[in-house]
């Protein structure tokens, strides 16, 4: 009996306590729930606010500003006097080009224009706000029937007229459905003070309405908040753009009084807003906008919902939790259970466990028993995780360290570059040999490929948009913009001599994804420096294999004394361009010498081009040009220009030298240095190989001589012995004309063919004449000029001549004779004549002649005019002619000869030419 009132007594006092401790922390828990949520409701319902006024507030200096900048725009324009100009010169031009760039960089203007008194636009922008040009003119069109047109043209000068929003009549082509614009307007006024029209500035409502757009924000397809901008009705002036249902809020009127958020505002899409207001100021004030910040009683109330309910959760769960633990805690559980604790508290590890003895048979018993199972297996799991951990661990470094090794040994820079355009630090070692860069990772990957502002601004400001956009981008957009990246580079890098180096890297890109996004990109950037040096040091040689080639087939085609003629001819020339190098030091003789170099390379390029040696004849023309600027320069040639022409000559002479060492190769020194026949070759650098048979002839000449001078011969005698000496001694240096003919007849050929023209007589005259051999190679020089002057200026083309009623083939004859110490060669053709008239113009275009002397001139001073250097009459420039070349060189070379050249022409019957030498050797 007394262990049960024991018992009673203790359940007694247990639920005593119960009943005393559970109601106090309920009524507890309740109290601080409804301060904590009638706290909670305050603080948000003030931050809504602030926040909401702070919008509404910052959106309005924004629009203020936006309405300043567009007035300021008017007023400046106005100030600019372009406007003026417009209606004075009506020339828009100017106007337009101005207003072109306010509207485009602006991007806000729907039109600037200027109006005469009529309102008729006089000048306006052509190009919208996109860029593109406007979808109807502006120009033209007319505001008279706008209401503030009239108000401006009377207003006073330096007053603006406010446009309120409005569509224009005439700008409705060029405006959107839901449009409209606002603006100013100011009279222009004549230098008499008189108003002579309007300048009008229309700004785009959509435009302004972009500030708005950050504003919106839609949550389940409902609109959350927003602004709007309304005027002094309460109409809704301004929307965002992408607005939806704008047309339906454009008719809203929001009234005065809804201006706090006591009252909300039921809007068009049945949304209850709460609603602040902040007035736009400055020089928009006439238009009485304002901007209303609004946002849904939902939202606002939604976080005072939120913690409220999840306060009550939380206090009501508390008290679930409190009651639990007060009725667990007075109950057998509580010391069971702290022996378990106590028992249990040593361990950390599920290693370190040791087993807990189960002492009773109940449920804290069971628990026990349960917890001794679990951690016994936690143990065992933990031992094999840990050695599955190591494992893994080691894998991962080995796998780590292979993939290291990988990237260490690749000849390759690869890095990735995160999106603040900065290299990772994980990066292949071969990056920092082709970089030369300690460390890079954190590096800008922009000034590590140097493509910097300060090298290529626009390359740099490029490349940094790429990468700008390409991070955080997906799948469509990297294969869409992947191309557009920089694929190869040139790369400046110090040597440790100090030196500069380039190298050349060709760089690829890899995207690297997270979440469907590129996160970052790898780049890999190959060195190709040696391999570009490689390929072009191939392709060098391959050139010169093909050079070579070229030249042995030229030379190989060439007949051996030819070539010999040719090559020789080449050296002279070569060194009469020496020699007027020379000249160009010499102020007083710089332009003779300019005109010596231009006459000895078009020979050059004249000679190779009939011995078809092509690449001489390509050098020859290249040369030619430069000497052809240095000739119709009328200042003292530069001395740099000096040096780039003894360099060229040195060129020209190593190409002469090549042909040289391959003849070698091809033609036998027999064959090279003379003929078999017995008859005089000129050989190399002028000396002449002579017959043995003429050499035994000179001999017995002077053993005859000799022996009558030991005897007793008459005057007479000895004379006519000494006349036969001199005779042998000049035919050891002679040669027949005839060995000119034989080129003469490829010349023709080759140039008529070339020229689509047709010779059918070529008349050679005199082939047995005999004629110095140093003279007959001048003379070659001569003969090539001459005979292309014939076939170029000369003979006409076949249908020409049919219709002049001559032969379709035209006729050239050439003719050498001697007269007693001279010799005169003759070229004729039947060709079309000189055109005196064009001569004359010629000479006058030229400055050769003043325009009051042309009519005086006799038909032998207008020819004479055709020896002066660079005078030409072609219609244009060709490989053969046009330069003013050739019938210089004829002249020059004939008066170094001691001669004389004339020119006799007969309208439509073709040109003679005469040149007549003087032989002093025959003459002895």
């Amino acid at each position: 009996m007394q262990t049960s009132s024991n018992t009673s007594s203790r359940l007694g006092l247990r639920g005593k306590l119960l009943l005393v401790t559970l109601p106090l922390v309920n009524i507890a828990f309740i109290g601080v729930w409804f301060l904590a949520t009638r706290t909670a409701r305050d603080g948000l319902t003030e931050l809504s606010q602030s926040n909401l006024a702070q919008g509404a507030q910052s959106l309005a200096g924004a629009l203020q500003q936006s309405v300043d900048d567009s007035w300021s725009d008017a007023v400046t324009t106005a100030r600019l006097d372009l406007a003026n100009e417009a209606l004075d010169s009506a020339d828009p031009k100017n106007f337009s080009l101005y207003a072109n760039e306010l509207v485009r960089t602006k991007g806000k203007y729907a039109a600037m224009f200027v109006a005469d008194a009529r309102g008729e636009i006089v000048a306006s922008n052509t190009l919208a706000r996109s860029g593109k040009a406007v979808a109807a003119p502006i120009m033209g069109r007319t505001i008279a029937s706008e209401p503030w047109f009239a108000v401006t043209l009377a207003a006073p000068a330096g007053q603006t007229t406010i446009v309120n929003r409005s569509r224009p009549e005439f700008l409705l082509p060029n405006l959107n459905e839901d449009e409209f614009v606002a603006g100013f307007s100011l009279p222009i006024f004549n230098v008499m003070e008189e108003p002579v029209g309007t300048l009008t500035v229309l700004v785009s409502l959509t435009a302004l309405g972009e500030q708005l757009q950050n504003f919106v924000v839609e949550k389940d397809g409902q609109v959350d908040s927003l602004a709007v901008v309304v005027d002094a009705t309460g109409a809704v002036a301004l929307l965002p753009p992408t607005f939806q249902g704008s047309a339906a809020w454009r008719r809203a009127a929001i009234p005065q009084t809804a201006t706090q958020l006591e009252q909300p505002w039921s809007a068009p899409n049945q949304k209850q807003y709460q609603l602040l207001s902040s007035t736009v100021r400055g020089q928009g004030t006439p238009w009485n906008w304002k901007v209303y910040a609004l946002k849904t009683v939902e939202t606002l109330e939604a976080p005072v919902k939120s913690i409220s309910a999840r306060l009550l959760w939380a206090f009501g769960l508390a008290i679930f939790l409190t009651t639990t633990v007060l009725v667990v805690m007075t109950t057998r559980f509580l010391f069971p259970i702290r022996r378990l604790t106590e028992a249990t508290s040593g361990t950390e590890r599920a290693s370190d466990f040791t087993p807990i003895p189960v002492t009773t048979t109940d449920e804290v018993g069971t628990l026990t028993g349960a917890f001794n199972r679990m951690l016994s297996n936690l143990k065992e799991y933990q031992t094999g995780l840990e050695r599955k951990v190591e494992e893994r661990t080691h894998a991962l470094k080995d796998a780590n360290q292979e993939v290291s090794d990988i990237l260490d040994n690749m000849k390759q820079a690869i890095f990735t570059v995160n999106r603040e355009q900065r290299i990772n630090p994980q990066f292949s070692k071969f990056s920092q040999s082709v970089f030369g860069q300690q460390p890079l990772a954190g590096e800008p990957v922009l000034q590590v490929l140097q493509l910097t502002p300060e090298r290529d601004l626009e390359l740099s400001q490029s490349m940094g948009f790429w990468f700008q956009n390409i991070i955080d981008a997906d799948e469509l957009q990297w294969c869409m913009a992947e191309g557009e990246a920089v694929r190869s580079l040139t790369l400046e890098r110090k040597t440790a001599a100090g030196d500069v180096e380039l190298r050349y890297l060709e760089l690829d890109y890899a995207p690297m994804y997270k979440d469907g996004l590129v996160a970052k990109v790898m780049v890999v950037a190959k060195d190709v420096t040696e391999l570009r040096d490689l390929k072009a040091e191939v392709l060098r040689k391959d050139q010169e294999n093909k050079d070579n080639l070229t030249r042995f087939a030229e030379i190989a085609a060439m007949d051996p004394a030819l070539f010999r003629t040719f090559m020789d001819e080449s050296n002279q020339l070569l060194e009469r361009c020496d020699s007027a190098a020379v000249m160009l030091d010499d102020a007083a003789q710089s332009k003779e010498g300019v005109n010596e170099l231009f006459r000895a390379m078009h020979t050059l390029k004249g000679n190779a081009r009939i011995f078809a040696v092509t690449s001489l004849q390509k050098a020859a023309h290249a040369v030619e040009n430069y000497f052809e600027k240095l000739r119709d320069t009328s200042a003292e040639v530069p001395k740099e220009s000096i040096g780039t022409v003894k360099h060229q000559i040195v060129e020209l002479r190593q190409m002469l030298g090549g042909f040289e060492a391959l003849s070698r190769q091809i033609v036998s020194p027999r064959t090279a240095q003379g003929a078999e026949d017995g008859s005089i070759v000129p050989s190399q650098r002028g000396h002449i190989s002579v017959p043995e048979a003429r050499i035994v002839e000179l001999k017995k000449a002077i053993k005859e001589l000799s022996r009558g001078l030991g005897t007793s011969l008459s005057e007479a005698a000895l004379a006519d012995l000494q006349s036969q000496l001199w005779h042998r001694v000049y035919e050891l240096t002679t040669v027949p004309v005839s060995e000119l003919y034989g080129r003469c007849r490829k010349i023709v050929n080759d140039l008529a063919g070339e020229l689509g023209k047709e010779v059918g007589d070529l008349r050679l005259e005199g082939g047995e004449v005999m004629v110095d051999a140093k003279q007959l190679g001048k003379m070659s020089e001569v003969v090539l000029h001459a005979l292309r002057n014939c076939l170029d200026h000369g003979i006409e083309a076949p249908a020409e001549r049919e219709a002049a009623g001559k032969p379709r083939a035209g006729t050239i004859s050439i003719g050498c004779s001697t007269s007693g110490s001279a010799f005169e060669f003759v070229i004729e053709d039947d060709g079309r004549g000189v055109d005196l008239q064009r001569v004359k113009a010629k000479a006058f275009e030229r400055r050769l002649v003043a325009e009051e002397h042309l009519e005086t001139l006799s038909e032998k001073q207008l020819i004479d005019f055709l020896f002066e250097p660079g005078f030409s009459l072609a219609r244009q420039v060709s490989d053969i002619s046009g330069r003013g070349v050739g019938m210089d060189v004829i002249k020059n070379t004939i008066e170094q000869l001691g001669g004389t050249v004339a020119l006799t022409s007969r309208a439509g019957r073709g040109v003679k030419l005469t040149m007549r030498i003087s032989d002093e050797i025959g003459g002895i």
